[in-house]
């Protein structure tokens, strides 16, 4: 069972991943950055229903209101809807809607709690976003299974998810190889949102995770669940279900998704042909400049070399000259006078017979 349930996962990764490389070679210039919201459950699957709130309502009314932010202020930004009112749609279903619509960015909401058998139900907090990846953390584990579960309310779900169970440990073995290719940008994201839904609406930090949720395996985009806050928590409960902790949560995601979509286009935007030709120009006439400032360079050490040289052999020869002179004003000194010498000087006649007396001696 487990071999035939990693080879139909991995038949179905290849074709998601097939999808992934023919999207990335489409310039991002050529369509519209497209945001995909998910109003997690919907309909006859309520999710969690805690303290008079129902989960389905709380995710819709967050996911609405986001992308209305979007709409209004970010103008290049194309969103789509997997449910835009009461509709109970399947996981397959969301995933094929966001595939379809060549998303760049897929966002599902939801709303988080705990067992009831938990003594801190009431007091658990925080906003949590997930990422897919490996759940090797039990509560990362658990909560996967909580909203793997859904596809259990569809008839027929064993065909449509090809033998899939949200409770058994080997249906999630492919998620370890899914989504590599958008990780990095999933977590990042995450991260983004995780950020501020605490800078912006004040949820407590529970941080950013990996789970193996089959709605964002299923999507060929950079994809995150969003946890707002626990529905079992009476004071969560009520912040959620008001207009201001809708406005500000929401208000949260779509600043996460405006940084996002700026660093994106930051990389991804295809420049103009005039860009194009003057981003030429520039580099031609670099290259030029540099190719110029090596021969200067080059030229000028020769000349310096030679120069030193020069300067060096001046200063030897100066120095030698001088040092001659001193000595020839040395040798060749004038004999003083009686008056500084302190000796009287020879006759004439005394000097001839001095002078015959060395030539005869050197002659000898």
């Amino acid at each position: 069972m487990r071999k035939e349930i990693r080879t139909i996962y991995t038949l179905v990764l290849l074709i998601l991943m097939g999808w992934t490389g023919v999207q990335n070679a489409v310039a991002a210039s050529d369509r519209p950055f497209t945001v995909v919201i998910d109003a997690g459950h919907g309909g006859h699957d309520a999710g969690a229903v805690d303290n008079g709130v129902k989960e389905k309502d709380i995710n819709l009314n967050v996911a609405l209101q986001t992308g209305r932010l979007i709409e209004k202020n970010l103008k290049n930004v194309n969103v789509v809807y997997t449910r835009s009112d009461d509709t109970f749609r399947t996981l397959q279903e969301r995933a094929s809607i966001a595939n379809n619509a060549k998303g760049n960015l897929f966002i599902s909401i939801h709303t988080n709690s705990v067992d009831k058998n938990n003594k801190n139900r009431t007091s658990v907090a925080g906003a949590q976003v997930y990422a897919l990846g490996l759940h090797k953390d039990a509560s990362n584990m658990s909560v996967a299974r909580r909203e793997n579960s859904v596809i259990e309310l569809e008839k027929g779900y064993q065909e449509r998810y090809s033998g899939f169970d949200p409770n058994k440990d080997e249906s999630y073995i492919i998620f370890e190889m899914a989504q590599k290719g958008n990780l990095a940008r999933s977590i990042k994201f995450a991260g983004e949102v995780e950020n501020q839904l605490v800078k912006v609406a004040g949820r407590k930090d529970r941080g950013v995770h990996q789970a193996g949720f089959w709605v964002l395996w299923a999507t060929s985009m950079p994809s995150v669940l969003v946890e707002l806050d626990f529905i079992c928590n009476p004071e969560s409960a009520a912040y959620m279900d008001s207009e201001n902790g809708v406005n500000q949560m929401a208000d949260a995601i779509y600043k996460a998704v405006k940084n996002y979509e700026a660093g994106y286009n930051a990389t991804n935007v295809k420049p103009s042909p005039k860009q194009v030709a003057l981003e030429k120009e520039r580099k031609k006439k670099e290259s030029q400049s540099n190719k110029k400032q090596k021969v200067t360079t080059k030229k000028g050490t020769k000349d310096g070399v030679a120069e030193n040289v020069a300067s060096e052999a001046d200063g030897i020869m100066l120095t030698t000259s001088s040092n001659m002179a001193e000595e020839r004003k040395h040798i060749y000194k004038m004999p003083q006078s009686d008056a500084t010498s302190g000796r009287k000087r020879r006759s004439k006649a005394a000097r001839k017979i001095s002078e015959a007396q060395t030539y005869e001696t050197i002659k000898i």
